[in-house]
């Protein structure tokens, strides 16, 4: 294995939360070593800012996974990274242990950052195959400790990294103004005070929800909605939807429901005052990393990392089984003592930023004995 330090992110997306995520890390993770993201063939196609790594486009659609990975295969062994970093999983859990025991068997040192310990909608074998991919890797790294214990629990006794999932900065390409932001996307006035929801609008974020608290507050004076992401509600939730039409005609609700492009992403944030996460499944969340980014509290139900993050003060952490009263409760609680929590959002740049994360990175990846049975490292 030749000298050089060179670490290969693989990323199969080019447009997920997954791809910034992979982005912000690289970029800092290139002062350590040589780094190359090997991501989705149409990366360049995104508007992504311009970067000191070099990146790959190599995936193509899912049919073609199998050959990719062969491609993959190849490309590794000539190129002989000492190590290679999945993304989260990239199509197949099963087939892919297989890989990673390959690369193991090349010489190649593997690790994974675990998004999302399970699907989002598993299988009654999600569990037994994650659990075969995790104890293939040398190394693991999560968002939180409660992600460590979970995945522990699926008897994965990996050396293992804590460290919090960090900001979303790449994303602000330009002063993100509050008024024009306004101005550009919706009719609210700017004593308004906004509520977002953003990312796939789907039962499992909590859209329902979302729109409960939208007729809940509309007789209050001075609300206003925005609801931005990935069209997810599907044809059979007949209720979802004509709620959702309902909030798309009612005046004091924008629904922009479709991919929203790297460069707007930024607008939406800006023209809001609070970020609402009702959701009631989930690992970890890069929108709330953005709400954080742009210095907005958040509104959210404790499920993966979220409640890790909240309990510093930037918001209101609600039980995954609260009702559209207690998300409005916490609206007014973050309206009425606005500075305190804003305040907070500011605070915790530091603790989230990508320089301290990528330096534990690289601690953990470069310079740690590979089969450690204890974890390798903690939360901030």
């Amino acid at each position: 294995m030749s000298d050089t330090r060179k670490i290969f992110i693989l990323c199969f997306t080019a447009d997920s939360g997954i791809t910034h995520y992979s982005i912000s890390l690289a970029r800092k993770l290139s002062a350590y070593a040589q780094v190359t993201m090997v991501v989705g063939k149409n990366y360049w196609k995104q508007g992504y800012p311009p970067v000191e790594f070099e990146v790959l486009p190599f995936f193509n659609r899912s049919r073609w996974y199998p050959v990719d990975l062969m491609r993959l295969t190849w490309l590794l062994a000539m190129e002989r990274p000492q190590v290679v970093l999945f993304q989260s999983i990239l199509k197949s859990a099963g087939v892919e242990a297989f890989f990673v025991r390959l690369l193991g068997l090349m010489g190649i040192q593997t690790a994974m950052t675990i998004h999302d310990v399970l699907p989002h909608y598993p299988r009654p074998w999600s569990r037994w195959t994650r659990a075969l991919l995790y104890r293939a890797f040398d190394r693991l790294i999560v968002h939180s400790h409660r992600s460590r214990d979970d995945v522990r629990e699926m008897e994965v006794y990996r050396p293992m990294l804590v460290v919090p999932h960090g900001l979303y900065d790449l994303f602000i390409t330009r002063p993100p103004l509050r008024e024009a932001a306004r101005e550009k996307l919706t009719p609210f006035a700017s004593d308004h005070f906004v509520l977002l929801f953003f990312g796939t609008i789907d039962a499992r974020k909590g859209i329902g929800l979302f729109l409960q608290l939208r007729q809940m507050l509309s007789a209050d004076e001075g609300y206003r909605f925005a609801i931005a992401g990935r069209a997810g509600i599907g044809n059979g939730q007949t209720e979802l939807r004509a709620a959702l039409e309902d909030a798309r005609t009612s005046g004091d609700c924008i629904v922009h429901d479709h991919n929203i492009p790297f460069m707007e992403v930024q607008d939406y944030f800006a023209l809001a005052d609070a970020v609402v996460l009702p959701y009631q499944e989930g690992t970890t969340s890069g929108v709330l990393k953005l709400a954080l980014t742009f210095g907005k509290p958040v509104i959210a139900t404790d499920v993966g990392d979220l409640g890790e993050t909240l309990r510093q003060g930037m918001g209101v952490l609600l039980p995954v089984t609260c009702t559209a009263t207690d998300l409005a409760a916490a609206v007014r609680e973050v309206r009425q003592n606005y500075d305190r929590y804003a305040a907070a959002c500011a605070a915790v740049r530091d603790r989230y930023g990508w320089e301290k994360i990528g330096r534990k990175y690289a601690h953990f990846l470069l310079d740690s004995a590979p089969g450690k049975t204890t974890t390798a490292g903690k939360d901030g």
